[in-house]
């Protein structure tokens, strides 16, 4: 598949995956647990003594942990997509 349709794909899937995860995330209590930890995670980092080097060092370790994460969440959905496409194909209830 051509890179820019890839990209294309991505984008696309990201877009509806916000929209569904927006939709499933308020019925998620274990996910709301999770993101209470973080944001209390995050304050007590903020209020660790480090040094500037050492904090940059770990801005960027988990900035780039953040990226490398959305980019796994939107290959897994679009690996879902094609999952059900080819379940739907699978079943005759969708002819490409």
């Amino acid at each position: 598949m051509g890179e820019n349709i890839m990209d294309t794909l991505k984008v696309l899937a990201n877009k509806r995956m916000e929209m569904s995860l927006l939709r499933v995330r308020e019925r998620d209590l274990v996910y709301k647990k999770k993101l209470d930890q973080v944001m209390q995670l995050e304050k007590e980092y903020e209020m660790f003594a480090l040094d500037k080097e050492g904090r940059k060092l770990i801005d960027k370790l988990l900035e780039t942990i953040d990226e490398a994460n959305i980019e796994q969440a939107s290959i897994a959905y679009l690996a879902g997509l094609e999952d059900c496409i080819l379940m739907l194909k699978s079943i005759g209830m969708l002819q490409i």
